[in-house]
């Protein structure tokens, strides 16, 4: 039986079918960058909003030794949670922080931008 678009139940099937392995395959290759990344402190966190290279978590964890207050130095990732986005931190200078963490309420990012 045809549909109004001209779709069989097979097509439907199909259609179905091939998008569920796309899914799958997007799915493994999240996982490979996320192991990729394993070692990189990381804060994961409920909201991100991220404008520029100013990046605000709230509602955060840190992750594989990221510090749970204070200055942050080096390079950290913040992930938002809701958004399915991330963006690295990473100040010019190792001198300079490149954030601020005050857990679990708020990590704040400078110099970032969107992880890809």
């Amino acid at each position: 039986m045809k549909t109004r678009r001209g779709w069989t139940a097979a097509g439907r099937w199909a259609a179905a079918t091939a998008a569920a392995v796309a899914l799958a395959g997007t799915a493994w290759a999240t996982a490979t960058a996320a192991q990729a990344q394993e070692n990189e402190p990381t804060y994961r966190c409920v909201l991100l909003h991220a404008e520029g290279p100013r990046a605000l978590g709230r509602d955060c964890r840190a992750f594989h030794g990221a510090p749970e207050e204070g200055p942050l130095f080096g390079t950290f990732r913040i992930e938002g949670l809701i958004e399915h986005r991330a963006v690295r931190c990473e100040a010019p200078f190792p001198e300079i922080p490149a954030g601020f963490a005050d857990l679990p309420h708020l990590v704040e990012g400078r110099f970032c931008r969107p992880v890809e």
